[in-house]
């Protein structure tokens, strides 16, 4: 008799947390549906959003049951909020791939014009136009750091080359010099 009137308490008690749980959820469920409204804009502000969805979703499982009659309906509203959310994210991440793509595809093109401006002749006179290249460079969107450290390195190598090619061909300019005023000095 001790044990069934135990496990009749219990019972009580059990719908009682069982109904308080399903507040919870629900709670947590109408954050995530509030959350799913406020869409980030960058990157790093996804991270923190990510983040806060990952927290709400563990306090969510960490909730005990809830009654049988509404286990599916809560689980239902649980994916779909949550469902909305990945959307959003899944399309972001999917625009910033194609940005990104053309980022890259934009600091390439910019290093096969250096290239072809160094394998021009006439350097001194395409001066400004690496300048120009530098600066366009300088303003491109980021790209992923594996990425844009082997670019840059590429780049950087480049210009290094083209500067330093322009100060050898500003001395040669500089002997010939001498040696005209030389000839002029000894004649």
């Amino acid at each position: 008799k001790k044990i069934h009137a135990k496990k009749n308490l219990y019972n009580k008690n059990r719908l009682e947390i069982e109904k308080e749980n399903l507040k919870k959820k629900n709670n947590i469920i109408k954050k995530l549906e509030e959350n799913s409204k406020i869409i980030p804009v960058e990157h790093k502000d996804w991270l923190i959003y990510i983040k806060l969805i990952e927290k709400l979703k563990e306090e969510f499982k960490q909730i005990g049951k809830v009654p049988k009659s509404s286990n599916k309906e809560i689980w239902s509203k649980f994916r779909q909020a949550l469902k909305k959310i990945n959307f959003e994210k899944n399309k972001f991440y999917k625009e910033r791939k194609i940005e990104v793509k053309k980022l890259i595809e934009e600091k390439k093109k910019m290093i096969n014009s250096l290239k072809d401006i160094i394998e021009n002749e006439s350097l001194i006179s395409n001066e400004k136009n690496v300048k120009e290249i530098q600066i366009k460079w300088k303003n491109i969107g980021p790209i992923p750091k594996k990425i844009s450290s082997n670019l840059w390195n590429e780049f950087n190598e480049l210009c290094n080359f083209f500067f330093k090619k322009i100060r050898e061909d500003k001395q040669k300019i500089s002997e010939e010099d001498s040696k005209i005023i030389e000839t002029k000095n000894l004649f």
